[in-house]
């Protein structure tokens, strides 16, 4: 006997199976726009460092231990995910694009995961985060947005350091949704931050440090949140502690130089100056110019919250 209810759910997940797939396809044709509007015209000795470094893999008269890095090593996943691409690619040109794809993909699937982990049903989390990262990726078409953009599809740059703080945000939602840490998750937690921070120290104060004011505000409100801020805190010292360790293996070794950790203090000038640039780019520059996209999506954003203050005095047993 056939079931209409059971039909209708299986198309339904068809249906967001296919849009999923067509955001994915979406998603690689920009970003290979991206990389081919802008590989050429923004080309410097910065964005060379990961094939130059591959390439110095190879060379015994002139060891990469002896290469002298920033505050960043770039190790994961940059690293991780380029040298197989050069390696299949060799100077064909196609290792760049390639890993451009690669690292906004990964960008959609952890912003997925993310969404998942937090609640939301997992095909459709799927579909949220790729639709996030298309509407990301159409950025390039906005005046002066291509270019930044586009470092974050360069290998040795910060496209890997949000790829690991949404999968380090993941991974964190799942312990408070559960209320507890598993054995599994702290494991691939303390390696994720330890990793991620002999990488790029950025993690620390991009994800690390955030998620645990995060979570101590959730914990001043839940006993049961306690236990996970605890467990958060002592695995980011382990995975901090962990990362001092590898650094300084690697100078007893005499093995590649590192800048200074901090470059800048971030003192209030400067974060002040920083939010002030922030506002006068976003209401005079580029998308903002006439400032009709900025009432349009304030628009919405009220028209949203407004259906929801209604949805929940309708039906206040949803709400509580």
């Amino acid at each position: 006997m056939e079931n209409p209810a059971a039909d209708d759910t299986r198309r339904s997940g068809m249906r967001v199976k296919f849009l999923t797939f067509a955001l994915a396809a979406v998603a690689v044709l920009l970003v290979l726009s991206l990389a081919s509007a802008e590989f050429q015209p923004t080309l410097n000795s910065d964005y060379l460092l990961a094939e130059v470094f591959s390439h110095g893999l190879g060379d015994a008269a002139h060891p990469v231990s002896g290469w002298k890095f920033g505050s960043s090593g770039f190790w994961f996943p940059d690293y991780l995910i380029y040298l197989p691409l050069h390696a299949l690619c060799g100077n064909s040109g196609w290792s760049y694009p390639l890993y451009a794809v690669a690292i906004f993909l990964l960008l959609g699937a952890t912003m997925a995961w993310s969404l998942a982990e937090a609640g939301v049903e997992r095909s459709l989390a799927v579909l949220a985060g790729f639709l996030v990262l298309v509407v990301v990726l159409f950025a390039q078409f906005i005046p002066d947005h291509a270019p930044w953009l586009w470092e974050l599809g360069i290998p040795a740059f910060h496209g890997g350091d949000l790829v690991n703080g949404f999968a380090l945000l993941a991974l964190t939602l799942g312990a408070v949704r559960a209320g507890k840490w598993t054995r599994g998750r702290s494991v691939a937690v303390v390696a994720l931050m330890a990793l991620g921070l002999v990488s790029n120290a950025l993690l620390l104060f991009h994800w690390i440090i955030p998620l645990g004011i995060a979570l101590a505000w959730l914990a001043m409100r839940s006993k049961e949140l306690r236990s996970v801020l605890g467990g958060f805190a002592r695995k980011a010292a382990a995975a901090l502690s962990l990362a001092v360790a590898m650094r300084v293996v690697l100078a007893l070794a005499q093995w590649f130089l590192f800048y200074r950790l901090f470059r800048d203090w971030p003192l209030p000038t400067l974060i002040w100056n920083s939010l002030a640039q922030f506002f006068a780019d976003f209401f005079h520059n580029g998308l903002f110019a006439t400032q009709w996209l900025f009432w349009l999506l304030a628009a919405a954003a009220i028209f949203v919250a407004v259906r929801q203050l209604r949805s929940r005095e309708q039906n206040p047993a949803d709400a509580a």
